[in-house]
């Protein structure tokens, strides 16, 4: 069976059930129902900069000594990348040094 890639498909609008009654005819498929899928993600900056503020302050400050500068974030979900440039990754070092937090 020569299946197509099914988000190139659909990028090129093509009907789904077409698809479906094309590749499986063989397997007399039934349709229950129709419903649109979308795929969201809720992730922002301001969501991964606040999970980088949980980073040990050590590793923040060797990011900041060794780089790679401008660090990039990739959401683990949709490969969304985030930046974050020296000056944002020292803001986030200086909250966990005044809540008395230990850099290690």
């Amino acid at each position: 069976m020569d299946m197509p890639s099914l988000g190139e498909a659909f990028a090129e609008e093509k009907d789904p059930q077409g698809i479906v009654d094309h590749h499986f005819r063989s397997y007399e498929p039934r349709f229950l129902e129709n419903r649109r899928v979308e795929f969201m993600c809720h992730c922002g900056r301001e969501r991964l900069q606040t999970l980088l503020t949980l980073m040990p302050a050590d590793e923040l400050e060797d990011i900041l000594e060794n780089g790679p500068l401008p660090m990039e974030v990739r959401c683990h979900h949709c490969n969304t990348p985030y930046h974050f440039n020296e000056d944002e990754i020292q803001d986030m070092i200086g909250p966990q040094v005044s809540n008395g937090r230990s850099k290690g």
